[in-house]
């Protein structure tokens, strides 16, 4: 029958590819590339990047809108992270003693001129539309369904384990490509924290210094470097898979409780439109050696 000639050919097409792909020079970035699963089905996830400061008295409701968004469509789908930038995310003692501040999101500022412009604001897979790429909290959810419609060229597993002896997180993690993609895809980890008190200003309120305001998806830190390693080389063809593991050692002097933390694992396009091509959000499984 027509589908039993076309099972055989696909089949012979795949044990053609895999011949091509052990074809390689040792040390080459193609020696990762595995065979894909059967399961076509995929899904585009998005980043929402928040950027927002604790003495910032209108990024409370911007907060508020990220939280809105991400019920509705999930955590899994929609990826927030609160990134705290520039002058109104800096300590302030006595109320404000906290750094929340990191190099990680300080090199996405200065790269994206994000508090330049002025918090709150947001990005969206760092996609422009309408010829910007730095949204006000009113812009995210059309940006977002937008960015849900766009067919997946990639996706991602991931997993990680934290070792509460020596501190050491390790990501696991699997990128298959649905299209074929350029050497300039990228592969990062992040690490952000949930359910973190302290005081937040909020113009809302009287008095506008909030006690007890709980912070979440706030960046600590990039497991990776800020920008993440190249997955490959070279031009990847479709259904080719590549492995990568991370790994971070988390500093002595931090009070970040990994418990509640989330590890964000995500792909992008650095070198060229920058834009995030998918992103997972993984829990850490707690070890002690």
């Amino acid at each position: 029958s027509k589908a039993f000639i076309m099972k055989h050919f696909i089949v012979s097409l795949a044990l053609l590819a895999t011949l091509i792909a052990c074809d390689v020079i040792e040390g080459d970035p193609r020696e990762d590339f595995v065979s894909p699963p059967e399961d076509t089905t995929s899904t585009r996830n998005v980043l929402l990047e928040d950027f927002t400061g604790q003495l910032c008295g209108n990024c409370p409701v911007a907060a508020e809108e990220a939280k809105r968004l991400e019920q509705a469509y999930g955590s899994d789908r929609l990826v927030v992270v609160a990134i705290h930038v520039g002058s109104l995310a800096a300590p302030s003692p006595p109320k404000y003693p906290r750094e929340f501040r990191s190099p990680t999101g300080n090199d996405v500022d200065n790269l994206f001129r994000v508090s330049a412009v002025g918090i709150p604001q947001g990005m969206v897979n760092r996609v422009e539309r309408n010829g910007r790429r730095v949204f006000t909290r009113g812009q995210w959810a059309a940006a977002i369904q937008d960015q849900f419609r766009v067919k997946p060229v990639v996706e991602i597993e991931a997993a990680a384990t934290y070792d509460s002896t020596t501190r050491q997180i390790v990501v696991d993690a699997s990128v298959l490509y649905k299209q074929r993609g350029s050497a300039d895809y990228r592969l990062v980890a992040m690490l952000v924290e949930n359910g973190i008190v302290g005081y937040q200003k909020d113009y809302r309120k009287t008095p506008s210094d909030v006690e007890n305001s709980r912070f979440d998806h706030l960046l600590r830190t990039s497991l990776s470097s800020t920008w993440g390693d190249a997955l490959s080389e070279y031009d990847v063809p479709a259904d080719q898979r590549i492995r990568r593991t991370i790994r971070y050692t988390v500093p002595a002097d931090v009070d970040w409780m990994i418990e509640n933390c989330d590890i964000i694992v995500y792909v992008h396009r650095h070198n060229s439109t920058r834009e995030v091509l998918q992103v997972v959000k993984i829990k850490p499984v707690l070890q002690k050696s």
